[in-house]
């Protein structure tokens, strides 16, 4: 027979892991994601990066659930750990492993997407400047040559 304790932590113990269970698949897709995003960024592909980021902010929309469902857990976790025997702990343990991991390369992925990004917006205001200069030596040179051509020209034709 089972104790209401031992009940409540069975509960608990299907619950969290089904959660994590659910955090660790969207953190994969994530991932997944993520791969791609580089892919996007190193080739320019701007229509694509931006479709990929709005299925990205969907599934982070997802997580976002999950957390407030596992708000409760880990507001009392200390509670909620001893409760779980040492198989489930292990269990508990791996998911959220699993879960750190794959945030950590997804964040690393994110700041050099990032960084690559901030770089071609750089090289983009030089060359938008570099432009600009050339316009303006054109427009220089234009108004200087009219006045040169004007000078050796008879009004007369």
């Amino acid at each position: 027979m089972t104790t209401t304790a031992e009940t409540a932590t069975s509960a608990e113990f299907s619950r969290l892991t089904e959660l994590l269970g659910r955090q660790l698949k969207l953190f994969e897709r994530l991932g997944e994601l993520s791969e791609h995003q580089t892919k996007f960024v190193d080739t320019g592909q701007n229509q694509a990066l931006l479709a990929l980021l709005a299925l990205r902010q969907r599934l982070v929309d997802r997580l976002e659930r999950i957390n407030r469902d596992l708000q409760p857990f880990r507001s009392q976790w200390d509670t909620v750990w001893h409760r779980l025997d040492a198989s489930k702990r292990q269990t508990v343990g791996s998911l959220i492993h699993q879960v750190q991991q794959l945030l950590r390369r997804i964040l690393d992925c994110d700041d050099r997407d990032h960084d690559q990004l901030q770089e071609a917006q750089r090289q983009n205001r030089l060359e938008v400047g570099r432009g600009n200069q050339v316009s303006a030596a054109r427009r220089a040179y234009a108004l200087r040559t009219e006045r040169v051509v004007g000078r050796f020209t008879s009004h007369a034709g």
